[in-house]
């Protein structure tokens, strides 16, 4: 049974309908030997990894529900927005940028990637995407707090499939005592259908992709797929 259409996503994914379901996650990562090459194409395109990213996704989430028209969130960190940052913190994914794009099989990964760079950049430049978390705060303050909890979770619910970049975990303040980790990544919320989510951090100059899920052995493969194919694409693009 394929998920169901959100009114902003078209995007149709189809999970196993099996009672046999337990919580998992699933990982794949791009080594660091393959990081400098990346990061150094990107400087080149004049695109950053983040766009990348969201575009080898995209491709993967294309390929999968043998659809055209991809659109996903992004939430994104309001910290720089804040008088004092930088200051310590992990994270405050709050906002959402939109990433919609068209691909057929005549789209050239490379236009594509243009495209993403071109409306990230001015998503960016935008105070629309800040707009939302205070005025969602503005609603607390002057309607009953039950009232504005439906209220919000009729206006701004979950998105259904989405993307978050943690960003770099610091390797140099990762320590549990004397211990220092070799390996990092971060995991967000376990997702249920209709949801899906890839979420993305880097330590030590790998990049992990990690989807966590409520389903199946045979859900679990799909996503597995679907992560090493975004994975695939984006080192096929830094070494072609």
């Amino acid at each position: 049974m394929p998920i169901k259409k959100n009114k902003k996503q078209n995007i149709i994914l189809t999970f196993s309908q099996s009672d046999n379901k337990s919580s998992f996650f699933a990982k794949e990562a791009i080594p660091s030997r393959s990081f400098l090459s990346i990061k150094r194409k990107a400087k080149t395109a004049h695109v950053t990894i983040n766009d990348l990213i969201m575009t080898s996704y995209a491709f993967a989430l294309s390929a999968y529900s043998k659809q055209n028209n991809i659109s996903f969130s992004c939430p994104v960190s309001l910290l720089k927005r804040l008088p004092s940052y930088p200051n310590p913190a992990f994270s405050n994914l709050t906002s959402v940028f939109h990433f919609q794009e068209n691909i057929d099989v005549a789209s050239s990964f490379s236009d594509i990637l243009k495209n993403v760079h071109k409306t990230f950049e001015k998503q960016k430049e935008s105070t629309e995407c800040y707009k939302g978390p205070f005025l969602l705060s503005e609603i607390f303050r002057f309607l009953p707090s039950s009232f504005a909890f439906r209220l919000v979770s009729k206006i701004a619910s979950p998105p259904i499939v989405s993307y978050t970049n943690l960003g770099i975990l610091e390797k140099d303040k990762m320590r549990f005592g004397t211990v220092r980790p070799i390996d990092a990544f971060v995991v967000t919320a376990v997702k249920k259908e209709p949801s899906f989510q890839l979420s993305v951090s880097t330590f030590s100059d790998t990049i992990h992709l990690t989807s966590a899920f409520f389903g199946t052995e045979e859900d679990r493969e799909l996503i597995k797929k679907i992560l090493a194919e975004t994975a695939e694409a984006i080192t096929d693009w830094a070494d072609s």
